[in-house]
């Protein structure tokens, strides 16, 4: 009889989920690129684009 553990049947019921970006729209990603400019300064990351 194989074990299965716990986080096995719960991973195996994930759904899939959509990328990040998709729920952001232009204005919310103007939004967190203003909020975290200096962020994304200061660990040398590009702003968000919308794709």
């Amino acid at each position: 009889m194989p074990s299965i553990l716990p986080h096995q049947i719960f991973n195996s019921n994930k759904p899939e989920r959509e990328n990040y970006l998709s729920y952001y729209d232009r204005e919310s990603l103007e939004i967190v690129n203003k909020l975290f400019r200096r962020d994304f300064q200061a660990f040398d990351y590009q702003l968000i684009k919308h794709l």
